[in-house]
């Protein structure tokens, strides 16, 4: 009966690995959120296993151009399909601060949306808004406008720019990045470099200062590519022709320049930063 006994704990133990592996919220904690009140709600550090979509929070960083002709005093942001934040930058790119208390995803519309109005954007000054959310995707509202400036406390045009992100891993070298200009102006798109900083980076160090430090794994756009409004390109990342070794859980920052086509003054830089997914299992050798 042994040789019986040994093939059901062996066949017991490989399910149980396949379990864990193919159901990622097992076991997982709640991580700090956002609430409608953007207060933010503290929990206990999140315990979570190896899965194939990242447990570890997408952080974005984008900066942009007061081109309104005015001062602004108020700037208003409405993200598709994030339910919460766990974190926001409040550095000293970002001249209002803490989002207003009525910042908050709303469930009827799956929209989140970051309301700022203290502080000001002088005329032709730029200013810096960072997230970090469970989200691999950075997406305006379709509802117009998504994104735009507050002066005197009505909205003021021309909209800031917006270029719209996101990325999915294919496999554990392969990652496919979809890069969005999803307002009405063309955009002009000079580069998507895909950075390797070793160690993952703080929100507030998603700027130009420390990504130009960083290791440069391959840079996707050669020539200036032209993206109308509500146009879209995709790239695929392949890190091994890249010779470049990303494990699991190790760090991937994407950086992207892009301008309006008569004034290059008139840009969006965008940074995010993501995770490798794909955990490594090793079942036990087994005996007969």
């Amino acid at each position: 009966m042994r040789p019986r006994l040994s093939w059901l704990l062996a066949t017991g133990i490989v399910l149980g690995l396949a379990v864990l592996v193919n159901f990622p919220g097992a076991g997982q904690t709640r991580a700090p959120e956002f609430s409608q009140g953007g207060a933010a709600q503290k929990s206990g550090p999140a315990r979570l296993l190896p899965a194939l979509v990242s447990t570890v929070p997408s952080c974005y960083t984008w900066d942009f151009l007061n081109n309104t002709g005015q001062d602004a005093t108020g700037l208003v942001i409405h993200l598709k399909g994030i339910t919460s934040l766990t974190d926001v930058y409040t550095g000293v790119l970002n001249p209002f601060g803490d989002p207003d208390p009525s910042s908050g995803y709303n469930p009827t519309t799956d929209v989140y949306s970051l309301v700022f109005s203290n502080g000001t954007v002088p005329d032709s000054g730029m200013a810096e808004i960072g997230i970090c959310t469970s989200k691999a995707s950075l997406r305006l509202d379709t509802v117009q406008p998504a994104f735009y400036w507050v002066v005197s406390g009505a909205p003021a045009t021309p909209d800031p720019l917006f270029a719209g992100l996101d990325f999915t891993w294919i496999s554990a070298d392969h990652l496919q990045v979809n890069l969005y200009n999803e307002q009405s102006t063309p955009l002009t798109a000079f580069s998507l470099s895909v950075l390797t900083p070793g160690d993952s980076l703080s929100l507030d160090d998603l700027n130009d200062s420390v990504t130009s430090t960083l290791q440069l794994a391959s840079d996707q756009i050669s020539d200036p590519l032209l993206l109308a409004g509500g146009a879209s390109a995709t790239f695929d990342i392949f890190f091994s022709q890249a010779n470049v070794q990303v494990g699991y859980g190790a760090p991937v920052v994407l950086e992207a320049f892009l301008s309006t086509q008569d004034d290059t003054g008139n840009s969006i830089h965008l940074i995010a930063q993501t995770s490798q997914p794909f955990a490594q299992v090793l079942l036990p050798l087994i005996k007969k």
